[in-house]
C-alpha cells in the first residue's frame, strides 16, 4: 500500500513527482516499481486502510488508487508498471 494516499481518495504524489520529473528531463525511461505492497509492508500502510473493516471500500481504494496513479504517470518514457509486489497470501 502507498504511503502517499492520505484519505480514501486523497493521494500526494509530491516526493515521487520530484524523481519522476527529474528523470523526465534527462529524457531517461522509466519502470514503476510498486504501485501496491503486500501486507508485509505494514509500515506503509495508511492507518485509514488498517483501521478499517470494510472489505469492499478498501478493494475499491486500491482499484481507484492503482487508476489514479497510472494516470498521474501517464507517459511514453515509462516502459513498465509494476502494479502489485510480491502478492502472496502465506
Amino acid at each position: 500500500m502507498p504511503n502517499s494516499a492520505k484519505g480514501w481518495n486523497t493521494f500526494d504524489y509530491s516526493a515521487c513527482d520530484r524523481t519522476y520529473n527529474w528523470i523526465n528531463a534527462q529524457g531517461a525511461q522509466m519502470r514503476f516499481h510498486a504501485i501496491v505492497w503486500p501486507n508485509t509492508a505494514e509500515y506503509m500502510t495508511p492507518d485509514f486502510i488498517k483501521n478499517s473493516n470494510d472489505n469492499a471500500a478498501k478493494e475499491q481504494f486500491l482499484m481507484d488508487y492503482i487508476a489514479a496513479t497510472m494516470s498521474h504517470y501517464q507517459t511514453a518514457n515509462i516502459y513498465a508498471w509494476d502494479v502489485m509486489n510480491e502478492i502472496i497470501d502465506d
